[in-house]
């Protein structure tokens, strides 16, 4: 079950996701629902922790197990998601990844897996959170853990 509960177009949400780097670029995901690209994760289930979330979530979305993973962003984001028009309350969870050396995504410049395309992004694309994207062009991927506020909405409506 899925760390999500929505109730009257607002949604509580614990997510997981990672910070891929290569070349200067950012592995990121469109699955084609959303208007937008985003970093590669999903939602933590009940009872699983966030290392093992995501894990599960690379493995799903890669097909790939990569060692090298690191805490180094938390967040708590507060917005209204554009496809689904509902408001956001996010808690989340960002491990910064390097993948094993032998990924096939090392090597190309878009993959589409399970139908959803992968593809290498600078940071001046529109990548979501864009808070955290914004983040790292100022500061760079945080060597210790950083945790981050946005806050693009007033109050809930």
């Amino acid at each position: 079950m899925d760390l999500s509960f929505t109730n009257d177009k607002k949604r509580l949400n614990v997510r997981v996701a990672a910070i891929i780097e290569h070349n200067h670029k950012y592995l990121v995901i469109n699955d084609h629902h959303a208007f937008y690209n985003y970093l590669i994760g999903g939602r933590i289930h009940q009872f699983e922790d966030s290392l093992n979330a995501l894990k599960r979530e690379l493995l799903e979305e890669l097909d790939e197990v990569p060692h090298d993973i690191r805490l180094c962003i938390t967040y708590e984001s507060f917005f209204k998601e554009r496809t689904l028009g509902i408001f956001y309350h996010e808690l989340g969870y960002v491990y910064h990844v390097v993948l094993n050396s032998d990924s096939p995504f090392l090597s190309k410049k878009e993959t589409t897996v399970n139908g959803n395309s992968f593809f290498w992004s600078q940071l001046d694309g529109l990548i979501e959170p864009k808070f955290i994207m914004d983040y790292i062009k100022e500061n760079g991927i945080p060597d210790q853990v950083v945790h981050l506020i946005s806050n693009e909405i007033n109050s809930f409506k």
